[in-house]
């Protein structure tokens, strides 16, 4: 599960370097949404 965490994470930092604003934000409030439904 650390692992799991760990790769969302890794991906969203890929995702926010790579991104525009407008999918940044998007992708933000994923990661959000998906750490949120584990804690």
């Amino acid at each position: 599960m650390i692992q799991f965490f760990k790769n969302i994470h890794f991906r969203y930092l890929a995702f926010d370097w790579l991104s525009v604003d407008d999918s940044k934000d998007v992708t933000y409030r994923w990661y959000v949404t998906i750490i949120s439904h584990f804690i």
